[in-house]
This record gives C-alpha cells, structure tokens and sequence, in this order.
C-alpha cells in the first residue's frame, strides 16, 4: 500500500513537473514554483501518512 502510493505520487510529481517547464520558462520561477509544490506535495502525504497509520482508531481505512 505504501509503497504504491510512494510510486503514485512520484509519478504525479515527475508528469507536474514537465507540465511546468512547458508552462514556465523562467528558470528562477520554476524552480521556486518546484521547490513549493515539492513541499507542498511532501507535507500532504506525510500528514496523511500520519493520521493514517499513526492513528489506528481514527476511522480512516487505507
């Protein structure tokens, strides 16, 4: 489960990404815009990671 959702989610990062660099062509600005959904996208599954597996009784099946 884990690592299915580790292999989405670095799929989902790889295709973003090329999607930016179509879109944005200043190298600066990509590479803030990269920095902030990399984080972004990080934050996101480690919360949920978290709330998931850390808290059996939360209600939330996987």
């Amino acid at each position: 489960m884990l690592s299915s959702s580790c292999l989405l989610v670095f799929f989902f990062v790889v295709v973003f990404r090329q999607i930016l660099n179509e879109i944005v062509s200043d190298t600066f600005t990509k590479r803030v815009t990269g920095f902030l959904v990399g984080n972004t996208i990080c934050g996101w599954v480690t919360v949920v990671y978290a709330r998931v597996y850390l808290n059996p009784n939360s209600g939330v099946t996987s």
